[in-house]
């Protein structure tokens, strides 16, 4: 019996702010009947990222997740170039949890 996954609007949201980010998309699953990351696989391949990708990886991790985890704003401040300070900046003026 296959069951059809459904997303919330704000799992939806989540997704579409991630997938401009191919390369940690593989860590996340919606496609099943209740959709999840690979937070164990995700911490673990944070040591194989740059500076900039374990920032982006930890941000969207605790956005996921709903806690921090091992995301520092005044890190990704000062690292992350502006695009990816305006999409931090965009979440803090709209907050969301999936």
């Amino acid at each position: 019996m296959q069951t059809e996954t459904t997303l919330s609007a704000a799992q939806t949201r989540f997704q579409a702010m991630l997938g401009p980010y191919k390369w940690l998309t593989p860590y996340w699953d919606f496609g099943s009947s209740r959709p999840e990351v690979d937070a164990d696989g995700l911490q673990k391949a944070r040591g194989t990222f740059s500076d900039s990708e374990a920032l982006l990886a930890a941000f969207f991790l605790s956005v996921w997740l709903g806690r921090q985890a091992n995301f520092d704003m005044f890190q990704a401040a000062a690292r992350l170039d502006p695009q990816h300070r305006a999409l931090i900046a965009d979440w803090l003026l709209d907050p969301f949890w999936p």
